[in-house]
């Protein structure tokens, strides 16, 4: 399972940039899997993001509180797709 993701992850990445094996090899030395449950807080309004996600399975949603309470969604990320979008990251444009 776990390679099937890479290569899902490789899929995607390459629409942005020709990876070769080696460079691959070294990018897949610096991410992890990370298999998040329903309702599982991944980063809340007071914290600085650490991670970009990948999204291999299922849908990634931000939202943020009003005044109130009220829940807002801002974005619902689905799969093949990184939260935040990365695609200008991987195409080097500003």
């Amino acid at each position: 399972m776990i390679e099937e993701y890479y290569k899902q992850f490789r899929d995607i990445c390459s629409q942005y940039y020709d990876f070769n094996d080696e460079d691959f090899e070294k990018l897949k030395n610096i991410t992890f899997l990370k298999d998040v449950k329903k309702g599982e807080v991944l980063l809340d309004n007071y914290s600085k993001a650490k991670y970009i996600y990948f999204i291999c399975k299922g849908i990634l949603r931000t939202y943020y509180l009003g005044e109130k309470g009220e829940i807002y969604t801002k974005n619902l990320f689905s799969e093949n797709y990184f939260s935040p979008d990365f695609r200008i990251f991987f195409k080097q444009t500003p």
